[in-house]
């Protein structure tokens, strides 16, 4: 059984075709920048904003790391300088690579943004953005694998001040200390565990393995993070999809002002 680290390293600069890559539907915009420091690096800067690319960004970093269980002695970003980055709709952009040697895999990342809720089942959500990371196991012999998916939160702009709950077993809300009329809602069906805290990214980052605790470690005010975990053994042939899902919920008045921001954006683009 080959290593995450063998399976995503590559050679080449710290960078994927297509990426900086934006995404609309329409004002629903989520971009993903020029991906850091390769697989044992801090992974792409992200934004979502519910009002285009000049609206307030909810969320600073959207992305998905792994390690083989037995093998690994760390998590790496899922990530290779080969892979890539496609935008199947104008919504929606796609990360993908094969590797051959060892145990081959086919990885698959899938950003979508959409106005509403797509998915999450999340009441009031504005917009959504659906996180999924596809393995096929294109080998002979069966891999396990643990993944995580973390989000860097800064409801309506900005990231010191967030406050966190949980809402569900698998689910964690954040709302601005200084706006609580927005909330960030992240959900991750079938996780093993989520955690919220001021250092998740550092805990996959490191030099060792560590594991997720579901509950919120620090509630802020701070900048705060999410991750879930999920571990899959995947047989010969097969493949699993994870879904995670991060939706913008304003209250009532603060979803009139949203509605009006986007009239005013949409106009300003039509002149």
């Amino acid at each position: 059984m080959v290593s995450v680290a063998a399976l995503l390293a590559g050679t080449g600069a710290a960078s994927a075709q297509g990426f900086p890559l934006a995404i609309e539907d329409p004002l629903a915009y989520f971009r993903q920048s020029a991906i850091s420091g390769g697989v044992t690096g801090s992974g792409p800067a992200s934004m979502l904003s519910p009002l285009g690319p000049n609206g307030p960004n909810f969320l600073n970093q959207a992305w998905w790391w792994g390690r083989v269980e037995g093998q690994d002695v760390r998590e790496f970003a899922i990530f290779r300088p080969d892979m890539v980055v496609t935008q199947p709709a104008s919504n929606h952009m796609r990360a993908e690579f094969n590797y051959t040697a060892g145990s081959p895999l086919h990885i698959t990342m899938d950003f979508i943004v959409q106005r509403g809720n797509d998915g999450a089942g999340v009441p009031g959500a504005s917009i959504t953005l659906r996180q999924g990371l596809t393995v096929q196991n294109t080998g002979s012999t069966p891999i396990t694998l643990s993944l995580f998916n973390f989000n860097n939160v800064q409801v309506n702009g900005t990231a010191s001040n967030d406050l966190a709950i949980q809402t569900a077993a698998t689910q964690m809300t954040f709302i601005d200390g200084e706006i609580p009329g927005f909330r960030y809602v992240y959900t991750a069906p079938g996780a093993s565990a989520v955690q919220v805290g001021s250092n998740i990214r550092t805990l996959l980052t490191n030099s060792t393995v560590n594991n997720l605790v579901t509950g919120v470690a620090e509630s802020g005010p701070d900048n705060l993070e999410v991750a879930a975990q999920y571990t899959l053994t995947i047989a010969p042939g097969q493949s699993q999809t994870l879904l995670v899902f991060g939706s913008i919920v304003p209250a009532p008045g603060a979803a009139a002002l949203l509605t009006l921001g986007g009239l005013l954006v949409a106009r300003r683009r039509r002149r």
